[in-house]
């Protein structure tokens, strides 16, 4: 241990082998970090357009988006890009015999986002002040960027596929804040004759937010084994006709999508695993989630007991409505995703034709 005393320890030297080759390293994980990393960073714009109304009311409408650039992310050095060629065609094992992944970390990769946003606002006049905002909007990228700031690249043979909503995306958005001044007491409309009305009545004020947002995205994972390519995702097979079916069914024993699994007697609008070197039909995030809305109420009035001295009653409810979130429904967690979206070992491979992206896309 170095101390002010001792100062530092000698270096350990690397000790050269007599034969002059360093004998490869151990076959297990390595992290290797970027030399050459760069600062993420955001490229962003908006053109925006607002217009005066009538009844104190402002009327905003713009469109938002961004562009961001060397985002973070993992990508796996020794994955196949080589359909079929299992860990023979691993590249560090065709050079050093390796076949663990070798992590580099922080190599950088383009998002996009883009939104139409409109905003709605009431100045306070007549005891009302007033806030709507609604946003819809789509955010896309390379790999499964979670909070943490660090993604995972998912597809290394035909890398465009790995290009999907980001876990966080919630395609709709709206919110609603405002402040009311009850019409009851002195100088309001009702309550305002009676002394005892007005002191009891008057002075009460509610204020309230409103938010009500779509749900993140659902991937659904398929078999890895089929590929034969290690280090690569997939997805599974789904025949409709048409898009994955919404349920829309958020409870017990309420399925948010019909979760059929292919088989002799069910042949449409169901699952099954990828057959032989085949990726799955869907595409990463195809689907989103349960939405969530959430209200929040209070009241409250003030009353003055002296010149310097007032005395506020208030109350104060959240989540008023007491309503599920289906925010934790993310593509981000296996164990989550396997509670909403059949379990791959549990669907057996279908090699009836694959149909397009286009045609099972239900974004």
């Amino acid at each position: 241990m170095a101390n002010l005393a001792s100062g530092f320890p000698a270096p350990i030297l690397f000790v050269m082998p007599p034969s002059g080759i360093i004998t490869n390293a151990p076959d297990q994980a390595y992290n290797v970090v970027n030399l050459n990393y760069k600062n993420p960073y955001m490229e962003s714009w908006n053109f925006a357009v607002q217009r005066r109304l009538p009844q104190n009311l402002t009327l905003d409408a713009a469109y938002v988006g961004n562009h961001g650039v060397d985002q973070n992310n993992n990508y796996n050095l020794n994955a196949s890009t080589t359909l079929g060629g299992d860990v023979a065609k691993q590249p560090l094992n065709v050079l050093f015999g390796r076949k663990s992944a070798t992590n580099f970390k922080y190599a950088g990769f383009n998002t996009a986002y883009h939104s139409l946003q409109v905003k709605l606002e009431r100045r306070f006049s007549g005891g009302l002040q007033m806030t709507g905002a609604y946003t819809w909007g789509k955010a896309e990228g390379y790999g499964t960027s979670d909070a943490t700031g660090m993604g995972a690249v998912q597809y290394y043979i035909n890398g465009r596929r790995g290009w999907a909503q980001q876990w966080y995306n919630r395609t709709q958005n709206f919110t609603l804040n405002y402040v009311y001044e009850l019409p009851l007491g002195k100088g309001r409309r009702w309550a305002n004759s009676n002394q005892f009305a007005r002191a009891v009545l008057g002075g009460w004020q509610m204020n309230g937010t409103l938010a009500i947002r779509t749900g993140t995205p659902i991937n659904f994972a398929g078999n890895t084994g089929v590929l034969l390519a290690p280090g690569n995702s997939n997805t599974l097979n789904y025949f409709g006709p048409g898009g994955i079916q919404i349920l829309k069914g958020t409870g017990p024993g309420a399925p948010w999508f019909n979760p059929a699994i292919c088989s002799a007697t069910i042949t449409t609008q169901c699952f099954a695993q990828p057959g032989a070197l085949q990726f799955g039909n869907l595409g990463p995030n195809v689907i989103s989630g349960p939405g969530m809305w959430n209200m929040d109420l209070s009241l409250f009035r003030s009353f003055r007991i002296a010149e310097k001295l007032t005395l506020e009653l208030r109350g104060e409810s959240f989540s008023v409505i007491n309503s599920r979130s289906g925010a934790t429904r993310t593509p981000t967690s296996a164990t989550r995703r396997s509670a909403i979206s059949p379990a791959p070992a549990a669907i057996a491979p279908c090699n009836s034709p694959r149909k397009s992206f286009s045609e099972i896309s239900n974004q």
